[in-house]
Order: C-alpha cells, then sequence, then structure tokens
C-alpha cells in the first residue's frame, strides 16, 4: 500500500497506526499540498456489507463535528473496493504513551488534559454522537498539548465480533461501561464511565481493572468494586477520587448526568471550599417491603377464607361490581371536597437571602423555607470561589412552598490562555506576569546547555493551556551558568585517590598511563587542565598514571678505557684513536688524540634490547683492542 494513490489524490507515504479493523497512514493531499491522514479499512472487511455501512458512518458522525478538540475529517471515498476516510494528521502521539513515559502526572496537567477531553465528547453528546470507544488509546496528544480525540464509531464496527476475538477489542474491554460488556443500551452515560477510567490512569498509571482474559476483566465491570485510586496514589485529593467513583457507578442513574457536570467538577476539584470532601459513596435503598400475614389460628378462620377464595355466583357477581363502583364515586366525592382544599392550598414564603453563602449554606436556609436550590456556576473576578453571587427570585419576595430559587456560584476567576514564556528572560516574564494579574508562579533554575544564562527554557503548564488565577501555580524554567571551581595538584597521588576526588567534584577522568623510571607504578605522572585551573562540573580532565619503569627500554652503560703508556720519561708520543657503535652510532669516532702518558677514557653506551654495543682502540693506527656488550649481560649486572 505504500506509495499507492487513492483517487489520483492522497499519497500513502508510511504506516501510522494499525488495527483489527483499518491501517492508518501518514498521506500527502497532492491537490491541497498538505499532509494527511488517511485511514483504510482492511481489505478482509472491504465485502463485509456491515462493516462497510458503519465505516460509512463513522466517517459521517466525525464530519459533523468541528471542535479543536476533535480530529477533523475532510473527506471520505472509495478506490476499487478499498474504503478509506481523510482525516486531520496530528503530530504527536497517543495518550497512552504519554501517561507512559510522563507518570505520574500533576493534577494540574489531568485537569488541562480531561477538560480539553471532555470539551470534545461533549461537543459529540450535543450532536447526538456518541463515542463507545473512548480509550487513551484512541486520544491524541499534539506537540503543543492539544487533546484530539479520534476513532468515532469504531466500537459499531467491532460490534459483530466478541470481547475475545481480537487484541484489539481486548485493548478495549479495560474501558468498556458494565452495560457495553452486558450487551446492554449504549448511551451518553457509557462514555462517562470510561472517561472516569481514563482519569483513573492519568492519576494512578495504570487501569482499575485487569486480568488475563477480556471476560475475566468484562465481569469485574460487571460485578467488582473500583479499586480506590488513591491506594496507588496516596496524595490524591479525595475530591479527585469521588469524579472517578461517580463517572464509575456501576449503575448509569449514579454517574454525572452529562459529560459538562463531570467536567464542572474535575475543573473544582482542587478548589478550597472541596478539601476535606466525604468519600462518595453510592446510596442503598431496600425496595423490598415487608408485608404483613395473618395468623391462623383456629379451623373456624381457615374455613372461613377457604369460602371467600370460592367463586362467586354470576348475578351475585355482576351485584357486587356495581354497589362497588357506585361506593367507591360516592367515597371519592367525599374524600375530594373534604381533603382536596387542603392538598391544593399551598403557603406562601419570603425568600431569604442566601447571596454571599456557599452552596451547602443556602441549601441549608433554604431547607427550612422548604424551597428547592437551583445553581448555576460562573466565573467572577470579585466574587471568591464558591460563593453565591446573585439569587432569583431576590430576597423578601414571597413565592409558593417548594418552589426553585435560582443562584450563580462564583468559579472564581476566569481561566486565562498561558502566553509561550520560553525564550524570554526572567525579568521580561515578571512584567507580564504583573500584567496578567498571574501572582502564582515560581522560577526554578536549572543548569541548560542550549540555553544562555537568565533565559526560560521550560514552563508548566504549557504554552496554550488554561490556568486559573486562584488555583494554579505556573512554574517557570530558568537557565543558569554551570558553577565553576579551581582543579586540584593530582600530580604524585595515587589512582584511588584521583578517582575519589573525580566523584567528589563530579568531573570525567580521561585515564593514561606511560612509563617512567621516577614515578611510581599508579601514581599521577601529569594533568590537563593543569593545577589551579577553572573548570565546571562534568568536565573530562586528561589523567596520566605511571606504569613503572619501561621492561624493555633501551640501557645505557658506561665503559671505562685505560691506555697505558710505558717509559713515560722518555717522552714518546702515541697517536690514539677509540671508535665505538650503540643503539645511536654506528663506528663513530669517540677520540682522537695524541698522548704521552697512561690516560683513561669513558665511553658511553645505549644498547637496545637484544642488541650490542661496542668499541674499538686504535694505537699509532693499530687496533690494539675491541670490545662487545650484550644488552642481556649488562641489564643483568
Amino acid at each position: 500500500m505504500i506509495g499507492k494513490r487513492l483517487n489520483a489524490r492522497y499519497q500513502l507515504d508510511q504506516v501510522i497506526g494499525d488495527g483489527g479493523m483499518a491501517t492508518v497512514y501518514k498521506a500527502k493531499d497532492v491537490i491541497l499540498d498538505r499532509d494527511v491522514a488517511v485511514k483504510v479499512l482492511r481489505p478482509e472487511h472491504g465485502n463485509d456489507p456491515e462493516f462497510i455501512r458503519r465505516f460509512h458512518r463513522e466517517a459521517q458522525a466525525a464530519t459533523s463535528l468541528a471542535h479543536p478538540n476533535v480530529v477533523s475529517v475532510y473527506d471520505a471515498g472509495e478506490d476499487k473496493e478499498l474504503h478509506y476516510i481523510v482525516m486531520e494528521l496530528v503530530e504527536g502521539q497517543t495518550l497512552k504513551k504519554y501517561i507512559n513515559e510522563n507518570k505520574p502526572l500533576s493534577l494540574t496537567k489531568v485537569i488541562n488534559i480531561m477538560t480539553q477531553l471532555t470539551d470534545g465528547i461533549a461537543h459529540a453528546h450535543d450532536n447526538n454522537i456518541i463515542h463507545r470507544d473512548i480509550k487513551p488509546q484512541n486520544i491524541l496528544i499534539d506537540n503543543e498539548g492539544t487533546i484530539k480525540v479520534t476513532d468515532f464509531g469504531i466500537a459499531l464496527a467491532s460490534s459483530s465480533y466478541t470481547i475475545t476475538h481480537t487484541m484489539s477489542v481486548l485493548g478495549s474491554v479495560h474501558y468498556l461501561s458494565p452495560e457495553q460488556a452486558r450487551g446492554g443500551l449504549v448511551n451518553e452515560k457509557s462514555d462517562i464511565y470510561s472517561l472516569g477510567i481514563v482519569l483513573y490512569e492519568l492519576v494512578t498509571g495504570r487501569v482499575p481493572f485487569s486480568g488475563d482474559t477480556a471476560v475475566s476483566v468484562a465481569i469485574k465491570h460487571l460485578q467488582g468494586e473500583v479499586p480506590s485510586p488513591r491506594k496507588w496514589n496516596p496524595n490524591l485529593p479525595q475530591s479527585f477520587e469521588n469524579v472517578i467513583l461517580k463517572a464509575m457507578a456501576r449503575d448509569p442513574k449514579y454517574r454525572y448526568k452529562t459529560v459538562k457536570d463531570m467536567q464542572l467538577d474535575i475543573e473544582t476539584a482542587l478548589l478550597e471550599s472541596r478539601r476535606g470532601e466525604r468519600r462518595f459513596v453510592i446510596p442503598t435503598i431496600d425496595e423490598e417491603h415487608t408485608r404483613a400475614i395473618p395468623n391462623i389460628t383456629t379451623e373456624a378462620q381457615l374455613k372461613r377464607m377457604k369460602k371467600e377464595q370460592q367463586p362467586m355466583k354470576p348475578n351475585n357477581k355482576k351485584a357486587f361490581i356495581f354497589f362497588s363502583i357506585l361506593f367507591f364515586l360516592i367515597l371519592s366525592t367525599v374524600f375530594a371536597s373534604i381533603v382536596f382544599p387542603k392538598i391544593l392550598s399551598v403557603n406562601d414564603v419570603d425568600v431569604p437571602n442566601v447571596v454571599g453563602m456557599n452552596e451547602a449554606q443556602a441549601k441549608i436556609v433554604l431547607n427550612k423555607y422548604d424551597l428547592q436550590l437551583k445553581t448555576q456556576e460562573v466565573y467572577d473576578n470579585t466574587v471568591p470561589v464558591g460563593q453565591i453571587i446573585e439569587q432569583i427570585p431576590n430576597a423578601d419576595i414571597a413565592v409558593k412552598e417548594g418552589s426553585s430559587i435560582k443562584v450563580k456560584v462564583s468559579l472564581g476567576k476566569k481561566p486565562i490562555i498561558l502566553d509561550r514564556f520560553v525564550g524570554q528572560t526572567k525579568e521580561s516574564i515578571e512584567e507580564t506576569l504583573s500584567q496578567l494579574g498571574i501572582t502564582n508562579y515560581e522560577f526554578v533554575e536549572e543548569v541548560n546547555e542550549n540555553y544562555p544564562e537568565n533565559i526560560v527554557f521550560d514552563q508548566e503548564p504549557g504554552f496554550g493551556e488554561r490556568f486559573s488565577l486562584e488555583t494554579d501555580v505556573l512554574t517557570l524554567y530558568v537557565s543558569v551558568k554551570q558553577p565553576t571551581f579551581p582543579i586540584d595538584n593530582l600530580i604524585g597521588l595515587s589512582q584511588e585517590d584521583v578517582y575519589r576526588y573525580m566523584n567528589d567534584k563530579n568531573l570525567s577522568i580521561i585515564h593514561q598511563e606511560q612509563y617512567s623510571d621516577t614515578i611510581e607504578k599508579g601514581y599521577v605522572i601529569a594533568q590537563n587542565p593543569g593545577f589551579g585551573t577553572e573548570v565546571e562540573r562534568g568536565t573530562e580532565i586528561e589523567v596520566v598514571f605511571s606504569k613503572g619503569p619501561n621492561p624493555n627500554q633501551p640501557i645505557t652503560v658506561y665503559k671505562e678505557i685505560k691506555i697505558n703508556i710505558p717509559n713515560q720519561s722518555n717522552n714518546e708520543t702515541y697517536d690514539i684513536q677509540i671508535s665505538y657503535s650503540d643503539a645511536n652510532h654506528e663506528n663513530s669516532l669517540f677520540i682522537s688524540e695524541t698522548i704521552s702518558e697512561t690516560t683513561t677514557y669513558t665511553v658511553p653506551l645505549t644498547i637496545n634490547p637484544n642488541s650490542t654495543g661496542s668499541y674499538k682502540v686504535y694505537i699509532n693506527g693499530n687496533m690494539k683492542d675491541e670490545k662487545v656488550f650484550r644488552y642481556e649481560d649488562e641489564k643483568n649486572r
């Protein structure tokens, strides 16, 4: 398939994803000159009308969605029985891979990811589309941190397979809702359950249910209790765990009503007002009522009950029915005339003032007046988080008991979208943060060789992410220069001492060795850089250690030559010549002179291993002496 061009437009370049239903290629749209992703239905499904119909339905569903957190679908078509969907190419990775590489994630990052993810799913639900296969493998995160939901409708196209049919389905079973596992009705709340599992994995780095087979995992969804995420992440606030437990309630009626409700609970999970929150527990209701059965104590009672159970005669039965209806109508009329006016009469109450209270306080106050509380959460730059901003009706207005009082509850200041601070100086960023009203920030200094000193090289949360002015903390990483220090004098130190010094100073050693006649084996002969040079941590230091004397190096011996002159009183003279051969000379003249008395000469001979040195003595032109010296003999003297 690589190199194939679909409908003379989409050039398939490389495989970037593969599943049981389709293969995804990076491709080139040669008409619009842009990179795209092309999903091609596997050939083995190309003749299955059900697969084709559902594959097309996926394309239609995704095409109807236009949201920054949903992968855009550009086109769909068929080329010689190859069915394909053309989508936006996302440069990044799956959320599954991101979790594996970055766990544990900070709660701020988790909130950012889940806010984007729930935005995308909520948009789908608003368009009457249920994803049915939400899992980190179907969620992409691009290089800028933007979340993209993909693979809408895959679960539908795979529904003709059992949960143990393929490994791709086995992967999905970890995120199935109980109703999907039992083959029941799937709706928006099924997606909410799957979102709860994704959130579980984001805060713990693992899925709640695992097993050897898909069936064993599905059974845990149906029967097992959700393992507490705080078991794996003890620092997780109870408010966060409550979001997971509510989203993953086995009975859909106890889950969030909408994805937006879940999103709001996530975004407010770290608010001060939610500290000390009690653990979410699904209420248990005893739906079975005990019915009283009369005791039968006498034979007369037994006979009377049997008689009552005997069928009536036809005439008596008709009369009984007629008089029963008549009696019921009369009784109903009397009851209505006496009771209904009292029931239909509802007392008026004056609405109390709940502005400035939190939601819990307002409920207590309104319950005293038999009034209901209906909340709407909004951002407000002046009212603290959790406080009621306004109410409708206003205080002191008369309403009927049981009426609903609508209130707006403050979410605090509206989050801002963070600028890109990477590449800026610390001072310029501080000025920008002041203008934006960001006071919760910190600078962390770290050595970074790729950035100049005092320049920010990373930020958390990242560029383009939402940032709460009240609850979030902005961390900015600033590049600092590596500190330097003078290196010690290492010459004469032992190898053990040198390596200890290098480890203490976090220096890297380049170990070299050479022979030395003066420095003991294992001790330092030389170093580079030299003593006192300023170096940084991590600098490579070249250290030369002694190997001791070279066992095979040349030796130099000194040979004395004594020339005796007889009858020195006669003043006779003698012409003396001495020549020598060694490692550096060949029959070279050592001395040539005339003497009249006994004289001693010292000849230096440098002899290589397995070689010799020699000298010759000439008196008046005649050779009088010659000696040869072997390396081995001289070395062992």
